[in-house]
């Protein structure tokens, strides 16, 4: 039992550089495959880069070093294996069953990790439901790989959206955990008080409304229905953030990051709502509203002050988070309002992205730089 203690690890040692190295390579990697320059890759699969690594590589690397605060060594590099596995089988072209097989071990290992903290623990039924979201990304995951799922889901209109959704609704809910607490201890130091923190009614509401818009796109039904749903989510979140006074932390940048990306989050459940309800929007394009606006910022400021904190620097003191944030929210702007075919957009975009995370390594670096100047 002692030596099992000493040998705890936090997963963000492993899983922050890892997701950093991952976002700031493979998106302009699909990127030029998808375009046709510069790499040799099919473009078929330069797609499956591009859509099924952001969410399915990226974000659950992401995701893994968030949640696991502290696990064995040795259960740390099952993990990280697993992970790895799954990321080489896709760049090895590897037979699909391998890539499902690797996503899908990885999977169950991170519920294995995570799921005591919100099924056990847990008393509310919000928390609980966390359990259901991973258990849907996971899912996601594994089905997006499977031979064969392709040509019976539609990829495009039914299992990426529902994925996004279900990240978007994890970072609705972790965003409301973290954020307002953040907030109010800012708030507190300089002699206010903020009264609107995790606002249990409206997450409940959140958390039902986008449960049903989850539903009714992973089951097919009419989009112009299910945009309402994620319209009414929209308003919802927005609502959240401005209860919070963001305005009263623009003194912090950190925390000023944060509550940009949960702007990005309201901002990218609207368009992608109106593309449903309306159809003037593609769906794949307001979609990087949310996986490129809101995924970006948050796990960027997110990762950045939690590699900080876990080594006792004040996050107050992270220069270079603004630029980044800035950086990520450039690239989703450009990737919203570019016309039909830019190829110099997209370079442009991914390029944008690929340096904030390259950006984000250079602050974890900075963090052991300050502590061995002490």
């Amino acid at each position: 039992m002692a030596a099992d203690r000493v040998q705890r690890v936090a997963a963000s040692r492993l899983f922050f550089p890892a997701a950093a190295v991952h976002a700031a390579l493979l998106l302009p990697l699909s990127v030029t495959g998808m375009l046709g320059r510069l790499s040799p890759m099919p473009l078929a699969v330069a797609r499956e880069l591009h859509a099924g690594e952001m969410l399915f590589g990226f974000a659950t690397a992401v995701i893994a070093g968030f949640l696991i605060q502290s696990t064995i060594r040795r259960q740390l590099a099952l993990l990280f294996v697993a992970w790895l596995a799954g990321r080489a089988s896709v760049l090895l072209l590897s037979a699909p069953w391998m890539v499902a097989f690797s996503n899908g071990l990885f999977v169950a290992l991170l519920l294995y990790h995570t799921v005591p903290m919100f099924a056990g623990a847990a008393k509310k039924w919000r928390n609980r439901s966390v359990v259901l979201i991973l258990a849907g990304i996971g899912l996601a995951a594994m089905l997006y790989h499977l031979p064969g799922v392709a040509g019976r889901i539609s990829i495009s209109q039914s299992l990426l959206p529902t994925a996004v959704l279900l990240l978007a609704l994890l970072m609705i809910y972790m965003g409301g955990r973290m954020i307002p607490a953040a907030y109010a201890g800012h708030i507190r130091r300089k002699g206010g008080y903020l009264a609107a923190r995790v606002q249990p009614r409206l997450e409940a509401w959140l958390i039902a409304v986008m449960g049903i818009a989850i539903l009714l796109q992973a089951a097919g039904a009419d989009q112009r229905l299910s945009g309402v749903v994620v319209l009414v989510a929209a308003v919802l979140t927005g609502v959240r953030l401005l209860r919070w006074q963001p305005w009263l932390c623009r003194d912090r940048a950190d925390l000023f990051c944060l509550g940009i990306g949960y702007s990005w989050l309201a901002v990218g459940l609207l368009l992608t709502g109106l593309s449903l309800v309306t159809g003037l929007i593609a769906t794949t394009t307001a979609l990087h509203a949310l996986t490129v606006g809101a995924l970006g910022t948050l796990t960027s400021t997110v990762m950045a002050r939690n590699w900080w904190i876990k080594r006792r620097r004040n996050p107050e003191q992270i220069r270079g988070l603004p630029v980044i944030v800035l950086s990520i929210s450039a690239a989703a702007l450009i990737r919203l309002t570019l016309p039909a075919g830019s190829a110099g957009g997209m370079l442009v975009a991914a390029l944008l992205w690929s340096a904030a995370y390259a950006g984000l390594l250079w602050v974890f670096l900075q963090a052991g730089r300050v502590m061995a100047a002490r």
